[in-house]
């Protein structure tokens, strides 16, 4: 096998090692005050490089059947959390693992609830009108909406892009029509490069 191309991907301070990315995941779920569902978890540990795929599923794996962590399934979802034994282990052996490999993935986890957070509070809606479609875009908040605004659409196709392309960076769109509304042109410049397009999930 060439390993190079096993572990195509990593960050050069990633791990490889199945031990040390069981330690990382206890830690993580040791400081993430809520439990993670597969996918939360998945992307945490794979969007920055942090960890091998393969070696991941396989610690995760190790971690269930050790008694780590455990698999809590409802009617929606299935969530991962940390257990007492898995707790322990994160405690005592945390300090093995690199305190910027810690803070990192840290990072990432609160980066994603606090988006998950925040698309809670996101309506998206078509409106069929005698000559195309409006899209109306709502991002609520405590007390008055932090934005809402409809656009004009020609057609149904073009619609759905722009509903779709409003859910997928909300936050992004919300702070690109601050940056315009204030007259900050470096942040607007700044935002328009972090612009990614993407047409399917």
């Amino acid at each position: 096998m060439d390993f190079n191309e096993y572990f195509a991907g990593i960050d050069p301070n990633g791990l490889k090692d199945t031990y040390d990315i069981k330690l990382l995941i206890c830690y993580l779920l040791s400081t993430i005050t809520e439990p993670l569902s597969p996918d939360q978890l998945n992307y945490i540990f794979q969007s920055e490089g942090l960890v091998n795929y393969f070696s991941y599923t396989v610690a995760l794996k190790e971690l269930l059947e050790s008694g780590h962590i455990k698999e809590t399934k409802s009617e929606s979802d299935t969530k991962y959390a940390i257990t007492p034994l898995g707790l322990d282990s994160a405690h005592k052996l945390q300090s093995s693992l690199p305190r910027s490999l810690r803070d990192k993935v840290v990072s990432v986890a609160l980066s994603l609830l606090t988006r998950l957070e925040r698309q809670k509070n996101v309506e998206v809606s078509l409106k069929k009108v005698e000559d195309g479609y409006l899209v109306q875009c709502r991002i609520a908040d405590v007390g008055s909406d932090l934005l809402n605004f409809t656009m004009y659409a020609n057609n149904e196709t073009q619609a759905n892009i722009m509903k779709l392309h409003f859910e997928q960076h909300t936050d992004l769109l919300y702070r690109t029509i601050l940056a315009i509304g204030i007259g900050d042109k470096k942040a607007f410049s700044e935002l328009l490069g972090a612009f990614e397009p993407k047409l399917s999930e």
